[in-house]
């Protein structure tokens, strides 16, 4: 109980940081390393996925991210495999004490390294906390389509990981 008290307050202090300030502007870049543990659905099945996603982002306007993402995606009973998408990310002018800034955006990307390789596509919101001027927390809950010949899979799940800005 002492652990998560110090903790809350530890965040507290980072994110109440009047130093601090994010850096969403035209030009600037990010690389971000998040992951999650979801839930699929599809043809009366269900199973968890784990998947771990990089990407790289360029801000072409002060609200407008485009980029590139790579994930290494893990069904139960089914070998891994990785899949390759283009994103755009919209942050409506919304802020909170400059350090947490809000998105929505979409995805579309093919996967490589299994029998079938499906198309992906997507949509999702969430919510960059910076805890420093160039670094922050990012959580991001999505929703994923992956389209194979035979049907295809619904994916449910958030993301949680760090961004870093430069």
């Amino acid at each position: 109980m002492k652990n998560r008290i110090s903790c809350l307050i530890t965040l507290g202090i980072i994110f109440f940081n009047s130093n601090i300030f994010g850096q969403i502007n035209k030009g600037i870049n990010e690389i971000n390393f998040v992951g999650s543990v979801s839930n699929i659905s599809g043809d009366k099945t269900s199973s968890t996925t784990f998947q771990f996603v990089t990407g790289f982002g360029h801000f072409i306007f002060n609200s407008v991210e485009i980029g590139g993402n790579f994930s290494l995606t893990k069904y139960e009973d089914v070998d891994a495999f990785g899949t390759v998408s283009g994103f755009i990310s919209l942050y409506p002018q919304i802020k909170i004490l400059n350090k947490a800034f809000t998105y929505i955006g979409g995805q579309f990307g093919v996967g490589y390294g299994s029998g079938e390789n499906p198309n992906i596509f997507g949509v999702y919101a969430g919510t960059k906390i910076f805890i420093s001027d160039g670094g922050a927390v990012t959580i991001q809950p999505y929703y994923l389509r992956h389209e194979f010949n035979y049907g295809g899979f619904n994916n449910f799940g958030i993301l949680i990981g760090i961004s870093i800005f430069f």
